[in-house]
């Protein structure tokens, strides 16, 4: 059950905070194009993207370094 608390409080935050970054940008870029919605998604894809990479199997949290898991 504490799992799914830790997931509805993680999905709480992030909605309420895409909303008022949206919102922010909304009001000083203009609503003609949803510029809120395209830099939350490019930051968001930067941001696993770059977990990704420091989490993958060679990736640098591994325990083995790169250069000598590269041939």
């Amino acid at each position: 059950m504490s799992l799914y608390l830790w997931i509805a409080i993680g999905s709480a935050l992030g909605g309420v905070s895409r909303f008022a970054l949206s919102g922010y940008v909304a009001h000083h870029f203009g609503e003609t194009f949803p510029w809120g919605t395209l830099i939350i998604n490019v930051t968001g894809s930067f941001a696993i993207g770059f977990f990704y990479t420091l989490t993958a199997p060679d990736g640098a949290m591994s325990s083995v370094p790169r250069a000598a898991s590269s041939s």
